[in-house]
């Protein structure tokens, strides 16, 4: 879909990658795919995992083909 076509262009740029899908064949495919950090959104709070794995960094981009009811955790 999209996020994998972004994942894919945003890896083509040397950028590192963060990345979040629910269940274990998507985060697979992500993984296999490149992106440095794969997180299982059915594992658990999704946005506490990825503020840890960042430390003091912030994400320069973040896309939500989702959107909904995770686009407001999304952008804290």
């Amino acid at each position: 879909g999209v996020g994998q076509l972004l994942v894919q262009l945003a890896l083509d740029a040397d950028c590192i990658v963060y990345a979040v899908a629910g269940g274990a064949e998507k985060t697979a495919h992500l993984t296999a795919m490149g992106a440095r950090y794969v997180i299982d959104r059915h594992q658990g709070d999704y946005a506490e995992r990825l503020q840890h794995l960042l430390g003091n960094d912030r994400l320069n981009v973040s896309f939500n083909a989702v959107a909904g009811s995770t686009f407001r955790k999304d952008m804290k």
